[in-house]
């Protein structure tokens, strides 16, 4: 049984190693009719200097400003000053350039502009700590591009998802993308981009704690950097070999790479990768325990990301200081520093940095809720010996009765401040517990539908083939929407996230009560019944199909929706992944007999 066990395991693997070889060959096959989004020739000299000198970049856009009438060029102009705005880290003023670019190249053909507007917004929003508006822009960029070919941008921007997925905890897709990014850079040799994904895939290596991986990786991308002269992805890697060596308790060798890394950044004149090498350094100091060092250097970092406008990067070293003083007992630092992390979120107005911030302020709360129950227990054992001290004082001299009224006069006063004490103490721990409830909450949901999103579903179905396997009959429903794509490119993705939304409700709402519903991605959604029969389950799942397709959706009378489902019953000793696969095979098969309908898994 065990044998057989293993057997399955290796065959599982070998699959998704020949699928992820058909994908990195199919892109190859296309890579003879691929062409690359640039500006026109007559700007191509003034592209590469928006990376080399931005003030020598803004002085030769003034000038040609003053020749240049086609209003393509002029639009190219903006784009390439947006881009050397972005290399001083001026982020906002870069978003504001292009924002008008994006207006006003709607009706111009030329996707070249539209794609690297585009795409620039993205990285603009990662840097400023906007997410969800980066993988927005990441993804109309990434159609753009792959509408018209343009692998080289298809590549770089699967690359700024993947950083996406990284930030937001979604490890695997993360590597998955970042190792599609490097298929095709390495295929046309880009020695600089290969470098860049070899970093970024050793970081994904260093948060899953395959240290073996990360340090390859690593290394890899310090001898091509060095190699090719790149300062920026030599300081990155820098950044995250100190990571590695804090993971492995290698503190020596930690220390040595962030003076390294501290020179490297000095030498080139790079302000603002200084600002993460002393980031990486004020976390191997705290991790150490060297709070002192660690307090300064995240001092310095701190004042520098502000100079440096790096809103994210002060933020995160806010956090850091934030427990440093909360470790060292300066709780009034401490909360000082939460305060101006809350303005600097409110600043670059991004409600998923307020609220884990507010989970950090939150935290800060407890810590002074600590201490000031430590201050009460100290004031009422300092109130019980003045107490006995006064009945001493009365029987052995009158005139100490004085001095026993004043310490009455104090017990009062005491006592009034330890109840003011306590109702702020319950109002920290109220607020603990809104954010709690907030962050658990958008854990667990998917922001579009409300729905519980595919980690939370995972995590249910796990539960339910472990805890309650054999008990009771349960089964999936695989749904997704049929020809989805079609009503992106005929009506949009708002009206397509409508469509979705809406199908969430209906589903939600067809369902029995407290049924699990999740967005499991993109257009598809998943269902746990349990308990249940086949015979109930069948008869939902129908009626959701016929109730979608009698609907019309999204108020476009015109719009025909219709879904298709999978139908899979638990089987005994079945895992997560095989139900899964039953109930994907289920829905291939409503596909694959014209859609509009239930199949049931044999």
């Amino acid at each position: 049984m065990e044998s057989m066990m293993i057997t399955n395991l290796y065959i599982k693997k070998i699959r998704m190693a020949l699928l992820q070889t058909l994908q990195i060959i199919v892109l190859f096959l296309t890579l003879p009719n691929s062409v690359i989004a640039k500006p026109p020739d007559k700007f191509l000299a003034l592209d590469k200097l928006t990376y080399e000198s931005q003030q020598a970049t803004f002085d030769k856009i003034n000038t040609l400003r003053l020749t240049e009438t086609d209003e393509v060029s002029l639009l190219w102009l903006t784009v390439l000053e947006a881009k050397a705005l972005y290399y001083l880290n001026k982020f906002s003023e870069s978003q504001s350039l292009l924002i008008n670019v994006e207006s006003q190249a709607e009706n111009i053909d030329d996707v070249n502009l539209k794609e690297m507007v585009l795409r620039q917004m993205g990285q603009n929003f990662y840097r400023m700590g906007g997410f969800d508006q980066a993988m927005n822009y990441a993804l109309k960029a990434h159609l753009v591009a792959e509408q018209n070919n343009l692998l080289w941008e298809q590549a770089q921007l699967t690359n700024l998802i993947a950083a996406v997925h990284l930030r937001s905890g979604d490890f695997q897709l993360a590597l998955n993308h970042f190792k599609q990014a490097l298929a095709y850079f390495e295929s046309i040799q880009s020695k600089t981009d290969i470098a860049k994904l070899k970093n970024n895939l050793a970081a994904v290596y260093i948060e899953t704690n395959e240290y073996e991986l990360a340090t390859q990786f690593l290394n890899n991308a310090l001898d091509l950097a060095i190699e090719l002269d790149r300062p920026t992805t030599t300081i990155s890697a820098l950044v995250n070999q100190i990571e590695l060596y804090i993971k492995l308790n290698d503190f020596d060798n930690a220390t040595e790479t962030f003076k390294t890394c501290l020179s490297h950044a000095a030498n080139e004149n790079l302000p603002s990768f200084e600002v993460w090498c002393l980031e990486a350094g004020a976390e191997m100091y705290q991790t150490k325990g060297a709070y002192e060092q660690a307090i300064e250097v995240a001092n310095k970092a701190y004042d520098m990301a502000g100079n440096q406008k790096l809103h994210q990067s002060q933020i995160n070293l806010g956090k850091i200081l934030v427990e440093l003083y909360a470790q060292t007992q300066q709780f009034q630092l401490a909360l000082s520093i939460s305060s101006r992390n809350l303005t600097q979120v409110e600043s670059i107005k991004d409600e998923i940095l307020k609220l884990k911030l507010e989970e950090v302020r939150a935290l800060n709360d407890v810590e002074r809720t600590r201490s000031q129950l430590q201050f009460e227990r100290e004031q009422n054992e300092l109130y019980l010996k003045n107490q006995r001290l006064t009945w001493i004082g009365i029987a052995i001299l009158v005139p100490i009765l004085f001095v026993a009224l004043l310490l009455l006069v104090m017990k009062q006063r005491l006592v009034k401040a330890l109840h003011v004490q306590q109702l702020e103490t319950q109002d920290a721990l109220a607020k603990m517990k809104k954010a709690k409830e907030i962050n658990e909450k958008l854990a667990k949901t998917d922001a579009l539908t409300n729905l519980y999103n595919r980690r939370e579903m995972s995590r249910i179905i796990e539960q339910v083939c472990v805890k309650d396997n054999g008990k009771h009959d349960a089964f999936l429903l695989m749904i997704d929407v049929d020809y989805f794509k079609r009503i992106n490119d005929k009506y949009g993705h708002a009206v397509g996230d409508k469509v979705l939304i809406e199908l969430a409700q209906n589903i939600s709402g067809l369902m029995p009560e407290n049924t699990p519903c999740a967005r499991w991605g993109g257009e598809e959604f998943l269902v746990l019944l349990q308990p249940s029969t086949l015979n109930q389950a069948t008869t939902i799942a129908n009626k959701l199909v016929g109730k979608i397709a009698t609907k019309t959706l999204a108020e476009q009378s015109n719009m025909t929706v219709t879904i298709s489902i999978g139908l899979s019953k638990k089987l005994p000793n079945q895992n997560m992944d095989e139900w899964l696969l039953q109930a994907d095979q289920a829905l291939y098969q409503s596909k694959k007999s014209g859609r509009n309908q239930v199949s049931v898994s044999s």
